[in-house]
């Protein structure tokens, strides 16, 4: 649905699991990325480069 809908990146956040989805670059109905961040990694943005964040900043 959002990559159909042309957005360039989202984020979907697990906060029971613990993780962050990444999925990125668009083609058709589906995204071509996807990436798995835990709690101790930084989040790095594919469409923003200089976008890095703390992902435990965002897991609370």
């Amino acid at each position: 649905l959002y990559a159909q809908a042309g957005l360039p990146e989202v984020w979907l956040i697990d906060l029971q699991k613990g993780f962050i989805e990444v999925y990125a670059r668009p083609q058709g109905s589906a995204y071509q990325q996807r990436v798995e961040v835990t709690a101790d990694a930084t989040l790095t943005s594919p469409t923003i480069p200089q976008l890095a964040l703390a992902a435990a900043d965002l897991l609370g």
